[in-house]
């Protein structure tokens, strides 16, 4: 008599070759759309980066900070020591199915001016693995704002939510500049010395979302 319909070593051959075709696709999945969202956070901060840069010859403002999705843009220092950062969140990681162990979650592309006056570029470099990385960006373990270090005087601090979800673990305060005249917001009886020493040392503790807010790198 004739069967009909699949033996079970026929559906046993079957479920192996799609576990095996999985196994092999998902990972590339993964990675391109991961790599999609790293390449879109990247130009979204050369496009404010070279904004920046040409309002700034002309004594202009950039205007605000891109946000993204996927990853928190911010800038740091001034003049030819500027910085604009991109710190990657966790959410940037494609995971469908397979998690992988060479995740983008947490790491950072800093755009920083090289050149000199009339012939400048915005320079990439990245703590991301080589399979992740973007081409025009070249490996480095510096990058990203640097902590903001109480007893420092000769510079200000400011606050980078991005360095807070990510290296910083909760602590946004970063070596930095911000918007705010000593004297003025929300902390106007402070002096400037109070705001770069006991905000910075009191980071993990304070949760004043105005002064975060206020006091938010630029």
């Amino acid at each position: 008599m004739k069967q009909n319909g699949f033996t079970l070593i026929e559906l046993m051959v079957t479920i192996g070759i799609i576990a095996i075709l999985g196994a092999i696709a998902l990972p590339q999945y993964n990675k391109y759309v991961t790599k999609t969202r790293i390449t879109e956070a990247l130009h979204h901060a050369q496009v404010y980066a070279r904004k920046f840069e040409s309002e700034a010859a002309g004594g202009g403002d950039a205007g605000t900070i891109p946000t993204l999705e996927h990853a928190t843009i911010s800038k740091s220092g001034s003049d030819a020591d500027t910085r604009v950062n991109v710190t990657l969140n966790d959410s940037i990681d494609s995971q469908v199915l397979i998690d992988s162990d060479d995740t983008a979650g947490g790491k950072v592309l800093e755009l920083g001016l090289i050149g000199s006056s009339g012939s400048t570029r915005w320079e990439c470099k990245t703590n991301l693995s080589a399979r992740l990385m973007p081409k025009v960006c070249t490996y480095a373990t510096d990058v990203g704002p640097v902590a903001w270090v109480v007893g420092t005087t000769d510079k200000d601090a400011c606050y980078d939510q991005g360095y807070a979800d990510g290296a910083g673990g909760g602590n946004g305060w970063v070596e930095g500049n911000t918007a705010v005249e000593p004297g003025t917001g929300p902390l106007s009886a402070w002096s400037a010395e109070r705001i770069r020493t006991e905000l910075a040392d009191r980071a993990h503790t304070f949760a004043h979302e105005h002064v975060k807010n206020h006091y938010k790198c630029t």
